[in-house]
């Protein structure tokens, strides 16, 4: 029996199988666009349900609640949608195992139940359950069997599932609320949490080699976003840095923010380069993206033996490197945005120098696009004269971001972001 808490980093489904992963990618985001624009709350469980089903190759799934105490299904499915019996066998126990202790389930076999219980009548072989949780309520148990002979259910199964009911939970917990119109501004803080879950996947902590200073943030400036930063040690001792930007917000936008981050952290850990990443996530993107849909997107390699740089852009706006005698460069990108051609070839750039006292800053148009009361832009060119006068050598990464964010933000004054801004720094020491 394998037990697992759903959190963030459920989000992280892709099992390294194209084929499987861009099926499961598409079953998510048409489960995110079908629950939402579902208003019948009964009707969003059943399909919910149908979902769960359709996105593992079970042969039956369960939604069970609780009431008067005690855990009941209140939705059965069939394969294909069809509704079933809510006298159907099933693992009661485990099910309420889950409801109790809140860590997800995959298994168990034949062998893990006593004999003498109905479940094995039934001949179920495996089973899968998680529970719905939306903050710190629990709404419910998401449940799905397969019975012997048919299938034993897989990681990648069982991460798919994971991401799915994040999704479900979120969803049933917002029905509820639209039918309680005094509830709706109680949204707002239901998608704060969506936004505090998306925050953590966004790296903390980075442990950088010795001989830099390294700082990011990311502004959300709606419920979810599709920007996106990283630091990723690879296995030689290099650094990825990486940026990107998904066209677009909302869930949607935050699905492909998540899936370029799995991609992205693959690529890195078996060695590839800059352009061969690149290529990679734009051949899955652009199986997936809708024509009006695309990630720009840039990433780096610094050696930091070397202190040099290599890059690939994919029409992302150009990160700027200061260095520490005042020369300012801007890294061009090297093809097109991600998800606009799976037969782009993305060539190599550098290598760059990064001695000391140097400065590179990657950022997404958030921070050139904002706009003060007069709509006017701050713009590229107030950005590069905020990196030269800010940016000298012996101020930290930290320091040098939040001057120039400050300085966007009394140039705003009090008008809301219409873009998120996300931004990374690195100096090196």
């Amino acid at each position: 029996m394998e037990t697992e808490h759903w959190s963030e980093t459920s989000w992280d489904f892709l099992s390294g199988n194209l084929d499987r992963d861009r099926r499961n990618l598409h079953l998510l985001m048409d489960t995110a666009e079908e629950l939402y624009g579902v208003l019948d709350r009964e009707e969003r469980k059943r399909r919910a349900v149908d979902r769960a089903v359709l996105v593992t190759g079970a042969e039956k799934g369960f939604l069970l609640t609780p009431q008067e105490g005690r855990l009941v299904p209140n939705v059965v499915r069939d394969v294909g949608g069809v509704e079933a019996s809510r006298t159907t066998p099933y693992s009661a126990s485990q099910a309420h195992r889950v409801w109790e202790t809140g860590a997800a389930i995959r298994g168990p076999t034949l062998e893990d139940l006593d004999p003498t219980r109905s479940i094995v009548d039934a001949e179920i072989r495996s089973i899968m359950a998680t529970r719905l949780q939306f903050e710190d309520r629990p709404v419910g148990v998401l449940y799905v069997h397969a019975r012997t002979a048919t299938k034993d259910f897989t990681e990648a199964d069982f991460q798919a599932f994971l991401a799915l009911g994040g999704l479900i939970a979120t969803a049933l917990a917002n029905a509820r609320l639209a039918d309680e119109a005094a509830a709706r501004v109680e949204l707002q803080s239901h998608l704060q949490r969506a936004r505090e879950v998306q925050r953590r996947l966004q790296p903390e902590g980075v442990t950088t080699p010795e001989g830099l200073d390294v700082a990011g943030v990311g502004r959300v400036c709606e419920d979810l976003s599709g920007d996106y930063y990283d630091v990723v040690r690879r296995p030689d001792g290099s650094v990825g840095l990486a940026i990107g930007d998904v066209c677009g917000k909302g869930i949607r936008a935050a699905l492909y923010g998540t899936t370029a981050r799995a991609l992205l952290r693959a690529q890195m850990q078996e060695g590839r380069g800059p352009a061969e990443t690149l290529d990679a996530m734009g051949r899955f993107l652009a199986e997936d993206m809708d024509d009006w849909e695309f990630m720009t997107f840039f990433l780096a390699v610094l050696d930091p033996e070397r202190r040099t740089l290599t890059w690939a852009g994919a029409g992302h706006d150009p990160p700027i490197l200061r260095h520490a005698d005042g020369r300012i460069r801007a890294l061009e990108s090297t093809g097109r945005p991600l998800g606009m051609d799976p037969l782009m070839a993305y060539g190599s750039a550098g290598p760059a120098s990064l001695g000391k006292g140097d400065l590179l800053f990657l950022y997404t148009d958030g921070i050139t696009e904002a706009m003060d009361a007069d709509r006017r832009q701050w713009g590229e060119e107030r950005l590069r004269e905020a990196i030269d006068r800010l940016g000298g050598a012996g101020r930290g990464a930290g320091t040098v971001l939040a001057d120039v964010l400050a300085e966007v933000d009394r140039f705003r004054a009090d008008k809301p972001l219409e873009d998120d801004i996300t931004c990374l720094v690195v100096r090196a020491l």
